[in-house]
């Protein structure tokens, strides 16, 4: 529970910040980063700060392209007793984070983009799930997160409904931020024009049917009574299992399957990459 641990020290990190007004995308990774490496040193892991890299690049998939970088890469290899049961609490040696912060309210002037704030997390589920390259084993050992962190109230920077739309409800960003173990489904074909084309300009004009459909599990603080203007809400979400169709491929991951991760998978994973970098 490295990761968990270490972002249940982010409010504590967050509020001890010299220039709380000035905290941005790369501070967020850098607390978090630090929040890693202190569960590390508690657990008197040597060497802690070789297992924690920012801005790693996601591994390339049998040739495929460049897919781009992880916010965060923790490599927890020997840290866990070998077995079932770790695996069964999401115990992984490799773990891949994105991270968003939103934290532009009190900084900048102007009104927050709601709908394309909401496309920019939906976005970072989508590259967690498809850019992490699996074994052709049946063992199961990435673990992938997304933490999001708010300077105000979730609502006011994220669209939580959709504006002249037959599908007014943003369901699955309304349950994505309720703790817990759940499933959720996102649709392009539901979302708006300015909301697809955080996924590239290719998913507004050709791939408007990319579906993710996934089940994740949600950490979340936030205070209590809001005393201050420099408070914050923050969700750790990670992916258990998912389904991504893109065109006319499907690509399934279950967290706990005893299946090997075939050579048919990994294909349709590369396939599936060069095609969202190609319309992106």
């Amino acid at each position: 529970m490295i990761i968990e641990g270490a972002f249940l020290k982010l409010p504590e990190l967050l509020l001890g910040h010299m220039f709380p007004k000035e905290q941005y995308e790369a501070t967020l990774i850098n607390h978090l980063a630090m929040g890693v490496l202190l569960e590390l040193s508690a657990r008197n892991i040597e060497l802690p700060m070789h297992r924690v890299h920012i801005e790693r690049p996601y591994p390339v998939v049998s040739g495929a392209q460049v897919p781009g970088r992880a916010d965060l890469y923790v490599n927890l290899e020997g840290v866990f007793v070998t077995g079932l049961w770790h695996n069964l609490y999401g115990m992984k040696t490799h773990n891949w984070i994105e991270a968003k912060f939103f934290g532009g309210i009190g900084r900048q002037s102007g009104n927050q983009t709601k709908s394309e704030n909401a496309a920019k997390i939906a976005f970072d589920l989508f590259r967690l799930c498809l850019f992490v390259q699996e074994e052709r084993s049946k063992h199961r050992d990435n673990a992938r997160y997304l933490v999001v962190v708010f300077n105000r109230d979730p609502k006011d920077y994220i669209a939580l409904h959709r504006r002249d739309s037959s599908f007014p409800e943003r369901q699955w960003l309304n349950i994505l931020l309720q703790t817990g173990d759940k499933e959720i489904e996102i649709s392009l074909e539901h979302e708006p024009k300015s909301f697809r084309k955080i996924f590239g300009q290719g998913f507004v004009d050709r791939y408007q049917n990319l579906d993710l459909k996934l089940r994740v599990v949600t950490w979340a603080f936030s205070p209590i009574a809001t005393l201050s203007k420099y408070l914050y809400w923050g969700y750790l979400i990670r992916v258990v299992d998912f389904e991504i169709l893109l065109g006319d491929h499907k690509l399934t991951y279950k967290d706990m399957s005893q299946e090997v991760w075939s050579e048919k998978q990994e294909k349709i994973q590369k396939q599936m990459i060069e095609r969202a970098l190609e319309v992106q």
